[in-house]
């Protein structure tokens, strides 16, 4: 009972120092401090204490994320499709030299249209380590613990550092930041979470705790996410909107110089990008672009934006507005702490209701003041994209931040009522936490063998190539393996759209072939080439 009661006070954050003394006073519902017959107590509240000093908590933040973010990283087999071509994309940029269009089988890509930041990162990884999984992957996995980073200091403004610590270890023990397609894989969507949370943060001390100039670096944070997703950099901005008009800011927003400042550094970033493919880009040849585009803008802010939006675009997806897809996706991708979330909301509304007319005080408190930005975020996101007709599980990642502070905010409040609950919550972190690393322990790895057994014979080909269908994560592995490997020109459409049957010939001296006749997986032969 008296460890239970200790736990209490560790998420309530409610011990203190008694003036003049280093006796700890902890607070408690009879008011009554501790004294020797709460030993048990007291040796739990000093290694809280302990812990929440300096940064010791950030530390082991970030230690748990590094372990999750590398633990087999360049072991589980490329993603199909969209991670396959941002690794074919980089190795043509490093090999070709062209730092504006992406290449892909040997033609420009019409279909990838961001902003390059993440291609960038990839090829300066692929001039430091050479051209890999772990290296094509490496950008994204330090991205992700730099959002550990500012996740934690952007609750830290509000809540303690073990509140904040709480948060994190959420993130870390469900599918929200390492996942396939987000931390996980050489995709887009971990850069992006990391500059949302920077301008979250930049954000929050401008608005909350009257650091002016602060809103500058949201604008810098917003102008990279730009880099990196293009117009998606703009999803947090109705909800800062939304909060600032709850906390009766918002006219005064709109007199700040400095807001608008922000907002011009976002401008200028954005822009110099429509200025550098503009000028420097190439165009396209609209009967060969998937979209019949005639350019890479044109394609980010027509097709990859307003048609998916709208339900215009032939890309995959969950078409259609579907309604509540909002709630499978948690349910996909939150484990059990969905349920906890829903908690939280509905005691948030309950507590809104008794508050009567005074509901506006209780949501502008000092204490309220967090969950009150996290549920503005939450709820333009997910109106945003409930209205849109594509959608996919990775569009809410930067959801998952706010989502993970109200769960937190609901283990705090039941503990404050029940201080059993804080073991509970403890088994609950544990568990999830070795569950989702069975999970990324588990990902699959069938190609990476056969690329470890035929790495030589793959890199030291004149010329590799391609005959027939290949699956796109194939490709980018021989990719990876020797620059050198083209498609058949008559495979390159049915490349886009098929996966099936693969046959690579290598017509050097020592000819060999590679075949997946064998029972769908790659086997290796010999066989005599001739001509080129």
């Amino acid at each position: 009972q008296n460890q239970a009661f200790a736990y209490s006070c560790l998420i309530r954050n409610s011990y203190q120092q008694s003036p003049g003394s280093t006796k700890l006073v902890v607070e408690s519902g009879t008011n009554e401090a501790p004294s020797s017959q709460h030993p048990i107590m007291l040796n739990s509240v000093t290694r809280i204490e302990f812990l929440e000093r300096g940064n010791r908590l950030l530390f082991l933040t970030l230690a748990i994320a590094t372990f999750f973010a590398f633990w087999k990283l360049g072991m589980t087999d490329i993603e199909d499709w969209d991670e396959a071509r941002q690794i074919i994309n980089a190795v043509e940029m490093e090999h070709r030299g062209n730092y504006v269009d992406y290449f892909y089988a040997d033609k420009i890509d019409t279909w990838n249209s961001k902003p390059p930041l993440l291609i960038w990162g990839m090829v300066g990884s692929y001039r430091l380590f050479g051209p890999g999984i772990f290296s094509s992957r490496l950008p994204s996995a330090i991205a992700a613990l730099a959002f550990f980073f500012f996740a934690f200091s952007f609750v830290s403004l509000y809540r303690s550092k073990l509140f904040a610590f709480g948060v994190c270890l959420i993130l870390m023990s469900c599918r929200a930041v390492f996942e396939p397609h987000i931390a996980r894989t050489a995709d887009f969507d971990a850069f992006l979470i990391l500059f949302l949370a920077g301008f979250t943060y930049c954000f929050a001390l401008h608005h909350d705790f009257n650091r002016r100039y602060a809103i500058l670096g949201a604008g810098v944070f917003l102008g990279l996410a730009f880099f990196s997703k293009g117009t998606t950099s703009v999803f947090l901005l109705p909800g800062a909107v939304l909060y600032s008009l709850i906390s009766g800011k918002l006219l005064s927003q709109f007199k700040d110089r400095a807001v608008w400042a922000a907002l011009a550094i976002y401008v200028l970033m954005a822009g110099s990008w429509f200025f550098i493919s503009a000028t420097y880009g190439m165009s396209f040849n609209q009967t060969e672009s998937i979209y019949g585009s005639s350019g890479s803008l044109r394609t980010m802010l027509i097709n990859d934006t307003w048609d998916r939006f709208v339900g215009q675009s032939a890309f995959e997806g969950e078409r259609g507005r579907k309604p509540f897809y909002f709630f499978v996706i948690l349910d996909i991708l939150m484990n059990v702490w969905n349920y906890v979330f829903y908690l939280g909301i509905i005691i948030g509304m309950y507590s809104l209701i008794r508050s009567g007319r005074e509901w506006k005080e209780k949501i502008l408190s000092k204490d309220n003041r967090l969950p009150a930005l996290s549920f503005c975020m939450i709820l333009t996101i997910m109106l945003l994209l409930e209205a849109s007709a594509t959608k996919l599980v990775w569009y809410y990642a930067p959801m998952f931040m706010f989502v993970a502070v109200i769960v937190m905010e609901t283990i705090r409040y039941i503990t404050k009522r029940n201080a059993h609950f804080a073991k509970l919550a403890a088994v609950l972190f544990i568990g999830l936490l070795i569950r989702h690393f069975l999970f990324i322990d588990s990902l699959p790895q069938k190609t990476t063998p056969w690329l470890k057994a035929n790495r030589e014979l793959i890199m030291e080909s004149d010329r590799v190539f391609v005959v027939g269908n290949i699956r796109p994560s194939i490709y980018a592995q021989l990719k990876l393996l020797n620059y050198r490997t083209h498609l058949a020109a008559s495979s390159a459409d049915e490349l886009r759209s098929g996966p099936s049957t693969a046959y690579v010939y290598r017509n050097t001296e020592n000819s060999a072939f590679i075949s997946s006749d064998c029972n769908d997986e790659f086997c290796f032969g010999t066989k005599a080439g001739e001509g080129d």
